[in-house]
C-alpha cells in the first residue's frame, strides 16, 4: 500500500511554506498506551515531499545544518496536533508561493541543462510542486478543507523519536553552526509514523531510506527549522554496524556508494568537500549569504552552476 500526496494533503494541510512540504506527518488517533515495538514492519510506504536533492555528499554539505552520528533512544505517540483550516485566502498564498518557487525551479533546472549537469533533483522537487499545486487548486475549487474531522477517521498514528547525538562529524563554517545540537543530548526527530487497522498496527515505511528503530545507531543529515530538528532526505539516514555504514535498507545510490566506510572515514570525507566559489558567494535577495539562511529557504534560491567537488 502506498499512502499518494492527496492522502497526507488531506490529513496535515497547513500552510507554512516549504516547511510542511518537507517534514511528514501524521494525525494522531491511537492511545498513548500503543506497544510500538510490537509493530509489524511491513506497514505502508510514504514518500516524503522534499526539496533537498541527494546527488553527491556535496548535497549534504550544501543544505544539512549538522551531520552525526544519532542513536534513537525511543519512538512515542507524539501529541495531537489539530490541524488549522486554511483559509481561501492563505491557500491563494500559498498558491502564489508554489508559482514563483515552480518559475524559480525551471530556471535552475535550464541553468544545469546549459552547464552539462543533472537535473533529476530538479525534476523531483517540480513533479512534487505540480502535484502540490494541483491540490491546493482542488481545495479552492471544492472547500473541502475540513481537515481536522478526517483526520479523527485516519488509520495513521503520529510518531516521533527520542534520539541521542553521540557523534558530531561535521558542521557548517557558517552562524548556523551554533544552533547545532550538543554531543549527548536527547532531541526529537519526526517518524513516519504507523498504521493502525483491522486491529493490526504497522509501521509506516519511507520509500528511500530504512526505517529508524529505537536501540540502533544512524548517519544523519539533518537540518534545523522554526526550532525543530528533521532529516534533510529519506536517503539521508544510513544505518551503522559494527562502526561502518550499512546499506541495509538504503535506496539510493549515491547513499549506497559510501556503504562500507566507517564513520571516521565519513568524517575525513565530508571535511574534503569544498564548495564552489558560486555556492559560497551567492546571497538571498535580502542580501544574506546563501550559506546562512535556513536550508528551507536556500533550497528555493536559484545558484547558476552550483557544482561543488568531494
Amino acid at each position: 500500500m502506498v499512502i499518494t500526496r492527496a492522502d497526507r494533503l488531506k490529513k496535515r494541510m497547513r500552510v507554512a511554506g516549504v516547511a510542511a512540504a518537507a517534514t511528514v506527518a501524521f494525525s494522531s488517533c491511537g492511545s498513548p498506551t500503543l506497544d510500538i515495538e510490537s509493530a509489524s514492519p511491513d506497514g505502508p510506504v510514504a514518500h516524503a515531499t522534499g526539496f533537498f536533492g541527494f546527488e553527491n555528499l556535496a548535497d549534504w554539505v550544501t543544505f544539512a545544518d549538522q551531520i552525526a552520528v544519532v542513536t534513537i533512544v525511543a519512538e512515542r505517540v507524539a501529541p495531537e496536533t489539530p490541524s488549522p483550516k486554511p483559509t481561501d485566502e492563505q491557500l491563494l498564498e500559498e498558491q502564489r508561493r508554489m508559482e514563483k518557487t515552480r518559475e524559480k525551479l525551471e530556471v535552475q533546472r535550464r541553468e544545469r541543462e546549459e552547464a552539462g549537469l543533472s537535473t533529476s533533483s530538479v525534476e523531483v522537487s517540480l513533479d512534487q510542486l505540480t502535484v502540490a499545486l494541483g491540490e491546493v487548486g482542488a481545495s479552492l475549487e471544492d472547500g473541502s478543507r475540513e481537515v481536522a474531522a478526517e483526520a479523527n477517521d485516519s488509520p495513521s498514528v503520529s510518531t516521533a523519536y527520542d534520539a541521542r547525538l553521540d557523534q558530531t562529524l561535521w558542521l557548517p563554517s557558517t552562524v548556523r553552526a551554533d544552533l547545532a545540537v550538543e554531543q549527548g543530548a536527547t532531541f526529537s526527530l519526526p517518524s513516519y509514523g504507523l498504521w493502525q487497522k483491522d486491529g493490526r498496527l504497522s509501521q509506516v515505511r519511507p520509500g528511500d531510506g530504512p526505517r529508524m528503530v529505537a536501540g540502533k545507531s544512524y548517519i544523519v543529515a539533518m537540518f534545523e527549522f522554526d526550532g525543530k530538528w528533521s532529516m534533510l532526505t529519506d536517503s539521508s539516514v544510513i544505518p551503522i554496524r559494527d562502526g561502518a555504514l550499512d546499506e541495509t535498507g538504503v535506496v539510493s545510490k549515491t547513499a549506497r556508494g559510501i556503504a562500507g566506510l566507517t564513520v571516521s572515514e565519513l568524517r575525513v570525507k565530508l571535511a574534503s568537500i569544498e564548495l564552489s566559489d558560486e555556492v559560497k558567494n551567492a546571497k538571498s535577495a535580502d542580501g544574506i549569504p546563501y550559506l546562512e539562511v535556513p536550508p528551507l529557504i536556500r533550497a528555493t534560491i536559484i545558484v547558476p552552476k552550483a557544482t561543488s567537488t568531494e
